[in-house]
């Protein structure tokens, strides 16, 4: 009986840490293109392009980063995005809220299609709809 027990208490302490390494290493392996693009972004075209991957920039440098800011076309493109981000926020927090008080409060024909709708939008893993 003592075995038994201390077997599932060391296995509730054991697998979640190896839940935890499991979804770090994949987390980090998803990524590495993401990671690899931003060293890209500090290192001169010729490394960066070279075969054999170079992973530390030599010498390290920011000269793309200030091409770009230094672009008179960069405070215009800055205001866009930050715009465009406000005003899509902004939209999607009013018509999320009316459409959560109505579906909430009212009653009206198809309230509970439009609900299970949703339902199922929601329980629909991304990678589906992609």
């Amino acid at each position: 009986m003592r075995s038994s027990r201390s077997c599932k208490r060391l296995q509730q302490k054991i697998v979640p840490v190896c839940i935890f390494l499991a979804s770090f290493f994949f987390g980090i392996i998803y990524n590495i293109p993401i990671i690899r693009a931003v060293i890209m972004s500090f290192m001169r075209w010729e490394q960066a392009i070279k075969t054999p991957l170079e992973w530390i920039p030599n010498p390290f440098q920011l000269d793309a980063y200030l091409r770009v800011i230094n672009l008179k076309l960069f405070p215009i493109w800055m205001f866009n995005s930050v715009m465009i981000a406000l005003i899509v926020v902004g939209s999607n927090i009013l018509l999320s809220t009316l459409a959560g008080f109505a579906l909430s409060k009212l009653r009206f024909p198809g309230k509970t299609f439009i609900q299970s709708l949703i339902v199922f939008a929601i329980m629909t893993p991304t990678i589906i709809t992609v």
